[in-house]
């Protein structure tokens, strides 16, 4: 998997959700028939649950502003198919239980094409069922737990390896230099128990 680009500065910039991004919406908007919820004839709505306030807010809001530049820069450049990418953020402060809402209403009230980029593990967890019913995607979860890798579902975009794998990695590379104990010290919920 590409885990991103090298500039000539040696800054490494993670660009694969934007590739998946781009891609699923040229196919969806490619093959349209009829009206699909989300997508006029000048726009594509996708909505996000993120943590903008709460323990995390500092980088939720570094990821939401890379993002969101990227997005600018694809309706630039003409959008997908002539359409603009507009996002609908909502605020579930870090709360599993708040995502769940959040993903309800960015689906059923604000009628979204797709969600894109939450972040958490049990929030991830905590919307697969809203959108697994309601048949809506989700595009490039800021997750890398195995159960949105196995069994496959049809509605999630994953763009990063899964925590095994690239624990997997890092304890490959310690050997290399080393390092031969390693410690392991994690939250107790789904994101944690996954390592």
């Amino acid at each position: 998997m590409n885990r991103g680009t090298h500039s000539n500065n040696g800054d490494k910039h993670d660009t694969s959700w934007h590739k998946t991004l781009v891609a699923l919406l040229l196919a969806s908007t490619a093959c349209m028939v009829s009206a699909e919820d989300g997508i006029t004839d000048s726009t594509i709505l996708i909505g996000q649950t993120i943590g903008l306030t709460g323990q995390i807010a500092g980088a939720v809001k570094e990821l939401n502003e890379g993002a969101h530049a990227y997005l600018a820069g694809v309706n630039k450049s003409g959008g997908v198919f002539g359409r603009k990418i507009k996002i609908r953020t909502l605020d579930d402060k870090f709360d599993p239980a708040l995502a769940a809402v959040n993903a309800e209403i960015l689906i059923k009230q604000e009628h979204v094409f797709a969600l894109f980029q939450n972040r958490g593990t049990p929030h991830t967890e905590a919307i697969l069922p809203i959108l697994t019913a309601s048949g809506v995607p989700l595009i490039a979860p800021s997750t890398g737990a195995a159960v949105f890798h196995a069994p496959v579902n049809h509605f999630v975009f994953n763009v990063r390896a899964k925590y095994q794998d690239e624990i997997a990695k890092a304890v490959e590379q310690f050997s290399t230099v080393g390092i031969s104990h390693i410690g392991l010290i994690h939250v107790d919920d789904s994101f944690g128990n996954d390592a």
